[in-house]
């Protein structure tokens, strides 16, 4: 009986280790290594099976991938962070500004800044818990603040089309391609030159109109 036992046993194993591969190939990494868990579990010698051993290097590869990660989505939590601040103060003050004009254009402009908002704290939310979906989220956000900014070059609004550009320019930076020290640290100068003076040279243009 012991052959046939010890045979089941290796069959089992085989069984945990075929689902473990399936698993890989379909991205599910947990549910992968329960699999080689449970099949090691049954029989240690699976350790030495060209499958088993491709898994553990594929997990290395991606514990290094998901570390290299881990600063440029940290830098661009905070920076959709203060995007979400700068745009709510913009929001509200030209909102204040806009009572008595154009209903059609406020609720406009409302609609935006919601979505705008709401997008700014999901990037926070889930740049900070390393979520690999956040930085395909942030690539598309950077396409499409760029078309707002071309959209600004229509209108003349010379610092609003400076702010989306560096947004748009710093989100490719960071989260196109692969991770890198220059890119990220690239990426954060734009930010705080392009979009932070922007602003600034914004609220300063609008200070001194003010004057006259």
């Amino acid at each position: 009986m012991e052959p046939s036992n010890d045979f089941d046993t290796q069959a089992r194993a085989e069984e945990h280790l075929v689902k473990a591969v399936n698993f890989q190939r379909m991205g599910l990494m947990d549910s992968a290594e329960r699999e080689l868990q449970l099949a090691r579990n049954l029989n240690p010698f699976i350790v030495s099976d060209a499958r088993y051993q491709a898994f553990n290097t594929q997990k290395t590869e991606q514990r290094a991938e998901n570390d290299a990660w881990k600063i440029p989505m940290r830098v661009g939590a905070a920076i959709a962070a203060l995007d979400a601040l700068v745009f709510a103060v913009i929001w509200v003050l030209a909102l204040s500004a806009s009572t008595g004009s154009n209903s059609k254009d406020a609720v406009e402009f409302f609609v935006w800044g919601l979505f705008h908002f709401g997008v700014d704290i999901y990037l926070v939310i889930a740049l900070l818990q390393l979520k690999e979906a956040a930085r395909r989220v942030a690539i598309w956000w950077a396409v499409l603040c760029g078309i707002v900014g071309v959209m600004s070059l229509f209108l003349q609004s010379w610092f609003d089309l400076a702010m989306q550009v560096s947004l748009c320019g710093t989100l490719l930076l960071l989260f196109l391609g692969k991770p890198s020290t220059a890119r990220t640290i690239l990426g954060a100068a734009l930010f705080l030159i392009g979009y932070v003076g922007s602003f600034c040279g914004l609220f300063a243009f609008s200070f001194l109109n003010t004057l006259h």
